[in-house]
């Protein structure tokens, strides 16, 4: 069965749609066909669960009000029903709490087929479902189109290799300085480079729409000694920059 193209999830959806939509896509899977799903989580397993875990606070929390779709959703999820048992067991989750160890693993990933012992269906299908890898760089240097392309190059590159489909969804919301930015003729941002974007000011906008500097603040200083700044010069938007491998769809009911 050949991949679907490499798929951004848009508009940004909540974790518990993202991991509702994967373990619904499983159970409609035909008995000729085992799909496995690879969900590489980049963040640390608390961070993770703690993510969730709000979701399910915020909905014990407004109990009085109606209960929204995503918490319904996660209440799906928690259910030990006989689906979601055997769905799961098709699902591996990975962790990386960072860009080194993202690109490690991606590297290094031999696939789901390399570790079954069991039954081998007439076919195998794999997806590769990458979760937050904006909010994983958005705290470092690579938080840019030299960063950002390097790691999707990779991405894309895996899954082309082991023939895999791959998803990307990004459920966190990312911090922001919108008054350091500056649109030039060209319709391209120019960010000032004695300001550093503050990674405490977090606003609710799509974040494909983000605007990173094109190359990694460490590329490229100016100064001399202890006054020595990072250069930042013009940037994009992450869009412009995955649309180079990816395509945008809605996550699909």
């Amino acid at each position: 069965m050949a991949p679907s193209p490499p798929t951004v999830v848009h508009p940004p959806c909540t974790l518990p749609a993202l991991l509702s939509h994967l373990l619904d896509s499983r159970a409609h899977s035909t008995g000729n066909v085992t799909t496995h799903v690879n969900l590489i989580v980049c963040s640390a397993r608390a961070a993770f669960l703690h993510h969730l875990l709000a979701s399910l606070e915020q909905k014990h929390g407004n109990e009085h009000q109606e209960q929204s779709p995503s918490s319904m959703e996660l209440e799906h999820l928690i259910m030990p029903t006989l689906r979601n048992l055997a769905t799961a067991r098709h699902v591996h989750v990975s962790y990386c709490a960072s860009v080194q160890a993202l690109l490690a693993y991606l590297s290094t990933y031999s696939g789901a087929a390399a570790k079954d012992t069991g039954s081998h269906p007439r076919w195998r299908h794999e997806q590769i479902v990458l979760v937050n890898p904006l909010a994983l760089h958005a705290s470092t240097v690579s938080f840019s189109a030299q960063g950002l392309s390097r790691t999707f190059a990779v991405a894309v590159e895996t899954a082309t290799r082991l023939g895999a489909g791959l998803i990307v969804a990004e459920c966190e919301k990312l911090s922001t300085n919108e008054s350091s930015q500056q649109p030039d003729d060209m319709g391209v941002v120019t960010q000032r480079d004695e300001e550093q974007p503050d990674r405490n000011s977090i606003v609710d906008l799509d974040p494909w729409e983000h605007e990173v500097p094109i190359l990694s603040p460490s590329t490229k200083k100016f100064g001399s000694g202890h006054s020595e700044r990072p250069w930042a010069g013009r940037t994009v938007s992450v869009k412009r920059i995955v649309v180079r491998w990816f395509v945008f769809q809605e996550l699909k009911a």
